[in-house]
């Protein structure tokens, strides 16, 4: 469905292929939330799929978001500053944009790729077994 401007596309829900597919169509991931996010798992999404995020500047992404490197960040509720991010996006050069792509792709792999993932939970548990900690579950 098309609303309110010719580049923006509202989907609806999407499965994880679909979403994949979508990302992989993108120039680039708007992601304006005004909460502290906790991590932000839609900016990991994208950039596996090698998409740049322009996300607002509260919470994970913060963290996550690398000026220039892997998208920009905005201040959060401020619909100028926004506008402003979004122009000096699509001002950039089709191969600035790629390469920021390539970055945030980098930065999935380096960090937060499946593989690395179950190896750091896999530390987590080996160290709760060898140091002997037990958790307790009431039900």
């Amino acid at each position: 469905m098309l609303v309110d401007n010719l580049k923006i596309f509202y989907l609806g829900n999407l499965t994880r292929y679909e979403l994949e597919s979508e990302l992989q169509k993108t120039q680039a991931l708007i992601f304006p939330s005004l909460w502290y996010e906790p991590f932000g798992l839609v900016n990991i999404e994208a950039f596996a799929s090698s998409t740049p995020v322009l996300a607002s500047n509260i919470g994970a992404p913060t963290s996550l978001i690398i000026e220039g490197y892997n998208g920009f960040l905005f201040e959060p509720g401020n619909e100028t500053a926004l506008k402003e991010t979004i122009i000096k996006f699509d001002n950039l050069s089709k191969l600035d944009k790629d390469q920021i792509g390539k970055n945030a792709f980098e930065q999935y792999k380096s960090k937060y790729s499946p593989d690395l993932q179950l190896d750091y939970l896999n530390s987590i548990y080996n160290s709760a077994i060898k140091n002997r900690v037990h958790l307790a579950v009431n039900i």
